[in-house]
């Protein structure tokens, strides 16, 4: 069934105006008839299960049958902090990371980062991550919009990664400490931290700077990740152990 996101908290019975773009997607995409039963999501975890009541010149109306609490969404809020990486790569990692759960995505420089756009540029990039966001939170059934923050440098991102139950860099140098041993020694958590390098990973200064931070640098295998792939992995892992899968 068909999702659009729209703001505001309803009640059975209660008729809900789409406009915009979802007006359009519903008159000249999906080409939905009266009657025709589509979800609208406040983005706060709420789906309104609905039916097509009336179109006007420009919107569409919808009439509110239940309401219930989003099942796709995951009991652990997992905050993901991604370095820049070159190209169009994190676009795919907002894409897939959204499908797999995350709570919201903060990408950041570190030293190793060859991608600094100037801030016109990043404010571009930054709209569009929110669109791919959008799009895959209503492909995938979410209850909200995982946030996607503007980029911070290295020491804010420490900051903020480390206001977590649990907070959790990859880093392959780390020999002692692998990702199921972090899950399984911290116990019960609500909100955990995942942070992942650019191409090159992190250098040991700023593996030493984590630790002191209070991050715990975590190994994700014997095998080396391209800086696309390591942060699904990672997230994969984290719904898996906390049962989200």
């Amino acid at each position: 069934m068909s999702k659009f996101f729209i703001t505001g908290c309803f009640e059975n019975g209660d008729e809900i105006k789409l406009d915009g773009p979802n007006s359009h997607h519903v008159r000249h995409v999906l080409r939905m008839k009266t009657g025709q039963e589509l979800t609208v999501c406040d983005g706060r975890g709420f789906d309104y299960l609905c039916s097509l009541s009336r179109f006007d010149d420009d919107s569409v109306f919808v009439s509110v049958n239940s309401k219930l609490k989003t099942p796709a969404e995951p009991t652990v809020l997992v905050s993901l902090f991604v370095a820049m990486p070159k190209s169009d790569k994190l676009e795919t990692v907002i894409q897939k990371a959204v499908e797999l759960g995350v709570y919201e995505i903060t990408p950041f420089f570190s030293s190793r980062c060859v991608s600094r756009p100037d801030d016109r540029a990043q404010a571009r990039k930054t709209e569009r991550f929110r669109k791919i966001s959008e799009e895959a939170a209503k492909q995938s059934g979410r209850g909200i919009i995982p946030n996607i923050h503007e980029p911070v440098g290295f020491d804010d991102m420490l900051k903020k990664a480390t206001e977590h139950d649990l907070s959790l860099m990859a880093y392959e140098g780390e020999r002692n400490v692998s990702l199921l041993n972090a899950l399984q020694n911290k116990g019960n958590f609500l909100r955990v931290s995942a942070v992942i390098g650019s191409e090159g990973g992190f250098t040991s200064g700023e593996a030493e700077a984590a630790n002191a931070s209070g991050l715990i640098t975590v190994s994700l295998g014997p095998r080396i990740m391209r800086c696309e792939t390591a942060p699904i992995a990672m997230l994969s892992a984290i719904m898996f152990f906390t049962g989200n899968f």
